[in-house]
C-alpha cells in the first residue's frame, strides 16, 4: 500500500510539473514527464490526456499510437486508449485503420460514437464520419441528435442537396422545429438548384410546415409573389401576419407588402414602402388614417425621411396624446426637438422616459454634448457603457467620452453633428471640412459626420469613398474599424446591399480582430437571421 501511495505522489509530481512546462512552451521536456508520471502510474488519466495532447501538438503522433496500443491492451475495458490510439492514426493519415477502430469503438462502447465521429469531423475524414453517423442513426434512439449531425457532417463536405434532404427529415420528425431551421435552408437556397431543393422541400409532410419552408426557399431566389401564394392557402391573418413580418425582416418587402395590403395594415404598409423609397406613397397612405400606429410611422417618415422635424413634433404628440406612456414616440419626439435646437425641451422629454433603453441614454449623452454640458455627457455615456457593455451603441457612447475632453474644437464638432441632426447637410459638410484639416479627435470624427452628410443627401456611395479616404489618411488609427462598420450600415440601409453588408463586417473583423467594433461585427452577423421587433425604437 505504501509503495502504490508513493507511486501516486509520483506519477502526479510529474504531471505537475508536464502541465507547467507545457503552458510555458517547453513541449519536448512535457511530453517527457508525461510518459514518466504513466510508467509510474499508467491507469493516470490526466498523465494520458497530457500526453495525448502534446504529442499530437508536436507532430508525435507515431510515439502516441504506440502507447495508446500498449494502454490498451493492458486495459482492455477502458475506451479513451483506443479513441486515442484513433486520433493518433487520423494524424498520421492513416485513415483507415482509424475507420477500423472506430467501428469497433462504436460496436463496443456505443455510448463512444459521439466521441468517434468527432475525431473523424475533426480529422476532416468526412465521408468516414457520415457513414459512421449512418450507421447509428439507424440503431439509435435519438434520430434527430443523428439526423442533425448528419445534415451539418453533409453541409460541411460541401454535400448540399443530401444536407436539405436531412433537414426534411428533421422538420418531419419535429414539424414544430421547421422555424429555427428556415435560416438553414435559405442559405442553401443560394448554394442548391431551386428546383431540385423544392423538391426536397415537398417530401416536408406537415402541411403548415412545408408551405412555410417552401416560402423561404422562393424568398431566397427572389420569387416573393410565389413565396406568398405558397403560405396563402394555409395561414391565417394571424399566420399571414407573422409571415409578412418575417418577410419584411429578411429584406423581401415586395411580399411584406403585399401581406400589409391584403390585412389592410396602414401603417405596417407605409413602413415597407418607406424601406422602398416609396416615401410620397407612404405619406398619403399615413394620413388616411388617425390611428396612433399611423401617426406614429407618419412622424417617423417625416423625421427621417423628410427631416420636417416641425411636422414631426406635431405627429409625436399626437401619437403622445392617446399613448402616453409610448417610449418610442418620445424617444422621436426628443430627437426632433434636438434637431431644431431645443435643446431643452429634448432633455425633458428623455427624463420622462421610465426604463431608458441603449438608445435613450445615448441620444441623452448626445444632446448634452450638443449643449456643451462635458461632464454631464461623460457621466450618460459611461452609464450606457456600465449598464450594457456588449451592446452595438456601446462603441458610440465612449466615442462621445472621447470628445467631451477635446477642447475648443468639440464645439464645432458638435455643430455640424446639430446640423446634421436639423437635415443641413450642406451646413455640417462645411463644418466638417474645416475641422477635417486637424489632427485629433476632432478631425477623425469630422470624417465620420462628412460621410453621414454625403449618405443622408443621397450620395451613398460619395459616403463609401469618404470613409475609404479616411483609412488611407489615418492606417493606424483607433477608428479604422469604426469606418469599415459605418461603411456596413451604409451599404446595408442606404445601398440595400446585404451582401456587401456582410463581405465589409466580415473584412473588419479581419483587419481589427481585437478591436470592440469587431465584437459588434461578429454579434450582427451571427444575429442576421433573427426576426426584429419592428416597434423597437428606430
Amino acid at each position: 500500500m505504501l509503495l502504490l501511495a508513493l507511486a501516486a505522489v509520483a506519477a502526479a509530481q510529474s504531471v505537475g510539473v508536464g502541465r507547467m512546462l507545457e503552458q510555458s512552451g517547453q513541449f519536448d521536456r512535457a511530453l517527457e514527464e508525461y510518459r514518466l508520471a504513466l510508467e509510474v502510474r499508467p491507469d493516470d488519466a490526466g498523465a494520458y490526456e497530457g500526453f495525448l495532447r502534446v504529442s499530437l501538438a508536436v507532430g508525435r503522433a507515431d510515439s502516441l499510437v504506440v502507447l495508446s496500443g500498449r494502454l490498451a491492451t493492458r486495459f482492455p475495458n477502458d475506451s479513451r486508449y483506443a479513441l486515442g490510439r484513433a486520433e493518433g492514426l487520423l494524424a498520421l493519415k492513416r485513415v483507415r485503420e482509424a475507420v477500423e477502430l472506430l467501428n469497433q469503438v462504436a460496436a463496443r462502447w456505443p455510448n463512444q460514437v459521439v466521441a468517434a465521429v468527432d475525431l473523424l469531423e475533426r480529422a476532416g475524414a468526412l465521408a468516414e464520419a457520415v457513414e459512421l453517423a449512418r450507421a447509428e442513426r439507424d440503431r439509435s434512439r435519438d434520430r434527430w441528435y443523428w439526423t442533425s449531425r448528419l445534415a451539418d457532417l453533409y453541409e460541411r463536405a460541401g454535400r448540399r442537396p443530401e444536407a436539405a434532404r436531412e433537414l426534411a427529415v428533421l422538420v418531419n420528425l419535429r414539424p414544430e422545429a421547421h422555424r429555427e431551421l428556415l435560416p438553414r435552408f435559405r442559405e442553401l437556397a443560394t448554394r442548391v438548384d431551386r428546383r431540385r431543393l423544392l423538391a426536397v422541400v415537398r417530401e416536408v409532410e406537415d402541411q403548415w410546415a412545408r408551405a412555410r419552408v417552401e416560402a423561404e426557399v422562393l424568398l431566397a431566389t427572389g420569387r416573393e409573389a410565389e413565396a406568398l401564394a405558397a403560405v396563402r392557402s394555409v395561414m391565417d391573418r394571424d399566420g399571414l401576419y407573422g409571415f409578412g413580418h418575417e418577410a419584411e425582416d429578411g429584406g423581401a418587402f415586395n411580399a411584406a407588402l403585399a401581406v400589409y395590403q391584403e390585412l389592410g395594415l396602414v401603417s405596417e404598409q407605409a413602413r415597407v414602402l418607406r424601406k422602398l423609397g416609396r416615401t410620397r406613397e407612404a405619406r398619403a397612405a399615413l394620413e388616411k388614417s388617425d390611428s396612433p400606429e399611423a401617426r406614429f410611422e407618419l412622424a417617423q417618415l417625416l423625421r427621417l425621411e423628410e427631416r420636417d422635424q416641425p411636422a414631426a413634433i406635431r405627429a409625436y404628440r399626437q401619437v403622445l396624446e392617446r399613448r402616453p406612456r409610448d417610449d418610442n414616440a418620445r424617444y422621436g419626439l426628443a430627437a426632433s426637438l434636438a434637431a431644431t435646437g431645443d435643446l431643452a425641451g429634448a432633455l425633458a422629454v428623455l427624463a420622462e422616459v421610465r426604463n431608458p433603453a441603449d438608445s435613450v441614454r445615448l441620444l441623452d449623452a448626445r444632446v448634452l454634448f450638443y449643449a456643451g454640458e462635458f461632464d454631464s455627457c461623460r457621466a450618460r455615456a459611461m452609464q450606457l457603457a456600465s449598464k450594457s457593455p456588449s451592446s452595438p451603441l456601446v462603441n458610440d457612447a465612449l466615442e462621445l467620452v472621447l470628445l467631451s475632453r477635446a477642447g475648443e474644437r468639440a464645439g464645432g464638432l458638435a455643430r455640424a453633428m446639430m446640423a446634421l441632426e436639423a437635415g443641413r447637410h450642406d451646413s455640417a459638410l462645411a463644418i466638417a471640412r474645416r475641422l477635417e484639416q486637424g489632427r485629433d479627435d476632432a478631425a477623425e470624427n469630422a470624417w465620420f459626420v462628412a460621410a453621414e452628410a454625403l449618405a443622408d443627401a443621397g450620395q451613398a456611395r460619395q459616403a463609401l469613398d469618404e470613409l475609404d479616404r479616411f483609412v488611407e489618411q489615418y492606417p493606424q488609427s483607433r477608428r479604422r474599424a469604426r469606418a469599415r462598420f459605418v461603411q456596413a450600415s451604409v451599404l446595408r440601409d442606404r445601398v440595400g446591399d446585404e451582401n456587401k453588408y456582410r463581405e465589409v463586417l466580415e473584412r473588419l473583423i479581419v483587419e481589427d480582430p481585437s478591436s470592440s467594433y469587431a465584437a459588434v461585427a461578429r454579434a450582427l452577423l451571427d444575429e442576421a437571421s433573427r426576426p426584429v421587433d419592428p416597434g423597437d425604437i428606430r
